[in-house]
């Protein structure tokens, strides 16, 4: 892409500081990108959680690589935090921080 999309960094560091401000110490976030057609990881990068505005330098450093690559990209961390650097499995999950639900229609209770 030669106009990437504007990363919002204040957003990116908002989100951080609400979502992941209970999560332990010494735990990793996974940092994952992937190609908007379903072909492939662009990226995937381990982060440590709890470091501060380095943690988040590197969350907007990911989210920058993806809003500037040639071809489409989905930047989608999970909402959860790992004790091993290199695997973001079920056995390796540290916190789960969030419950996200998907649904198809608006539920009256829903804040727009």
């Amino acid at each position: 892409m030669t106009d990437s999309p504007p990363i919002d960094e204040a957003q990116i560091r908002r989100f951080y500081e609400i979502l992941f401000r209970y999560a332990d110490d010494n735990i990793w976030l996974s940092c994952r990108t992937f190609f908007d057609d379903g072909n492939g990881v662009f990226e995937i990068q381990a982060v440590k959680a709890n470091n501060g505005d380095a943690t988040i330098a590197a969350i907007i450093a990911a989210a920058q690589r993806a809003a500037q690559s040639p071809r489409a990209t989905v930047f989608c961390p999970p909402l959860a935090t790992f004790n091993n650097p290199q695997k973001a499995d079920e056995t390796s999950l540290a916190n789960g921080l969030v419950l996200s639900v998907e649904s198809e229609r608006q539920a009256s209770w829903c804040v727009e």
